[in-house]
């Protein structure tokens, strides 16, 4: 059972307001996958007990204690005391909220000193036996709270299945994802044709160099070897810059979400790059290895 409340919160003449402050019982830490980092959950006891304890995100801990230890410490929630009883692991952000940025106080507490007994439940978390029993799961709650919250022939309450929340969420996903394929993909070609530019250019421009060299005895492979290591060599310094403008640009964050950088996501894209680099070169560096001698001379 919870119930949502709106709790400024202060400490040593620092005010903040988190995003979430939630009155509920102990089971929730369990059906939310809530894990203490440091300190302790409150007990059923406490709960029983209206304690005024409460349990801290790391998001609350940086902004109203500036990233020091708070357990045991007595806070003000809405000039109410409270005492902090332990600290969240970090959850990090859903892409909506910030999992981290909540305050977790017992329910008795909270509708005692903060919300009134008079208001109803915010929402009833309920965690199903295994994943594959969540839609029964959500069909009985639904059968059980049908008969007594109707209104007019309409349900009052909404059932929550987390089941097709993360259906949804992938198959947005999956969306945003083949759009940033796309997106990179033509960023791509257009770097590919970028290359290719460069080394006809090159090419023409040394096209009396070639011939040079093929009238002192150098072979088709020579040529060939040459651009071919040219073009490698522009599509590794590129792919490295790249590389170095995406480690640089996670440091911040994006709309309030913090970029991951995985190893094997660097690797793919600083190789892809190059073999596009190098795909796009082919033609360019036939072209400069099959001018014949005596024309290359005569070009200017």
């Amino acid at each position: 059972m919870v119930n949502d409340a709106s709790a400024t919160l202060s400490y040593n003449g620092t005010s903040y307001t988190p995003s979430q402050f939630v009155g509920t019982t102990p089971p929730y830490a369990s059906a939310r996958d809530e894990h203490i980092a440091t300190g302790t959950f409150f007990s059923d006891q406490d709960e029983t007990d209206q304690q005024r304890y409460v349990v801290v995100g790391p998001t609350v801990v940086t902004n109203l204690f500036g990233g020091q230890n708070p357990v045991g410490q007595t806070i003000k929630v809405n000039g109410v005391s409270f005492q902090v009883a332990g600290v969240l692991e970090s959850k990090g952000t859903n892409g909506i909220q910030d999992q981290d940025d909540i305050v977790i106080a017992p329910l008795s507490t909270t509708r005692s000193l903060l919300t009134g007994t008079t208001g109803g439940l915010s929402q009833i978390v309920i965690q199903a036996r295994s994943s594959k029993a969540v839609d029964a799961a959500a069909a009985e709650i639904d059968s059980i709270l049908a008969p007594t919250h109707t209104s007019n022939g309409s349900a009052t309450y909404r059932v929550l299945n987390q089941a097709s929340l993360l259906e949804t969420t992938n198959a947005t996903n999956h969306v945003f994802s083949v759009l940033l394929a796309t997106v990179a993909a033509i960023s791509l070609l257009v770097g590919g044709i970028g290359v290719m530019n460069i080394m006809l250019v090159t090419v023409t421009e040394r096209t009396r160099e070639i011939g040079i060299r093929k009238a002192i005895g150098a072979r088709r492979v020579d040529i060939l070897g040459q651009f071919l290591s040219e073009a490698a060599l522009i599509s590794v310094l590129g792919g490295v810059l790249g590389v170095l403008i995406g480690l640089i640009g996670s440091r911040f964050k994006i709309v309030g979400v913090q970029p991951s950088v995985q190893l094997y996501a660097v690797a793919l894209a600083f190789s892809v790059g190059v073999a596009v680099g190098v795909f796009f070169g082919f033609y360019p560096r036939q072209s400069g290895r099959g001018a014949a001698a005596i024309d290359a001379l005569r070009f200017e």
